[in-house]
C-alpha cells in the first residue's frame, strides 16, 4: 500500500511539470497560465462479449487541461440484449438474455495536441455489470402470462473489475468538436465462471468518439 501511495505522489507532482507556466510564475493547476475546458463525447464501440459480437454506447465527461490532458467519467451498455446460449440442456436457450455494462474514472493524455491530426490516449479503470436472465426448465413448468416463456424465472447479476485503456486518432475540426477513431482492450476480472469467464468478458475495443466542448 505504501508503494502506491508513493507513486500516485510522483504522479501528482510530475503531471503539473507539463504544463507550460508563465517566465515569472511556476505551473499550477488552478494559476494563471493554465487554459481550462471541458468536453461532453458520445461514444459508439464494437466489440465481443462471451463470444458474440456486440455494438456498446454511452460516452465520457472531461475536464480538459491545457487541450492535452483530461480527467472525467466515462461508461457503456449493451444496445439490445443478447441471447445467451450454452451447451447445457438445463436452461431454456431461445429465452436467455444477457445485458452488460461498465463504466468508471478516465484519464486521457494527447500528444501533439496543437496539431489538427494528432494522438491520444485514454484509460477507463472501474466496475461492470453483467445481468444474465435465464428461464429454466422445471417438472411444473408452465407458460408465463407475461413473457410467454416456459419454465421458470432467474435473474443472475455479476459485478466485476473493468480495466480498459486505448489508443485514439483524432482531428480537431473546430474548437468546440473533434472526432477520433481508436482501438482499445477490455480486461475484466471476478466474473463469476458459473456463467461466464474473465476471457469472455474481455476483449478488443473499435471506437468512433464525437468530442463537444471547449476543447
Amino acid at each position: 500500500m505504501k508503494r502506491y501511495l508513493l507513486l500516485i505522489s510522483l504522479l501528482m507532482f510530475m503531471i503539473p511539470g507539463v504544463l507550460p507556466a508563465d517566465d515569472d510564475q511556476p505551473a499550477t493547476w488552478l494559476g494563471h497560465g493554465v487554459r481550462h475546458g471541458f468536453f461532453i463525447a458520445p461514444v459508439m464501440k464494437y466489440s465481443k462479449i462471451d463470444g458474440d459480437s456486440t455494438l456498446l454506447m454511452g460516452g465520457k465527461i472531461c475536464w480538459l487541461v491545457n487541450h492535452r490532458f483530461a480527467l472525467g467519467f466515462a461508461g457503456y451498455g449493451r444496445v439490445e440484449d443478447m441471447d445467451w446460449d450454452d451447451d447445457c440442456d438445463f436452461w431454456c436457450d431461445d429465452h436467455d438474455k444477457l445485458t452488460m455494462g461498465y463504466g468508471g474514472l478516465y484519464i486521457e493524455a494527447a500528444l501533439f495536441a496543437d496539431k489538427a491530426l494528432h494522438i491520444n490516449t485514454g484509460i477507463l479503470i472501474g466496475a461492470g455489470v453483467r445481468q444474465l436472465e435465464l428461464c429454466y426448465l422445471a417438472d411444473d413448468s408452465y407458460e408465463g402470462p407475461d413473457t410467454g416463456w416456459y419454465g421458470r424465472h432467474h435473474e443472475r447479476n455479476d459485478v466485476f473489475l473493468a480495466i480498459e485503456p486505448e489508443i485514439n486518432l483524432e482531428a480537431n475540426i473546430t474548437r468546440y468538436f473533434s472526432f477520433n477513431a481508436g482501438i482499445g482492450y477490455r480486461f475484466a476480472s471476478g466474473v463469476d465462471e458459473r456463467y461466464s469467464t474473465n476471457g469472455k468478458m474481455s476483449g478488443m475495443t473499435v471506437s468512433l468518439t464525437l468530442k463537444f466542448g471547449m476543447l
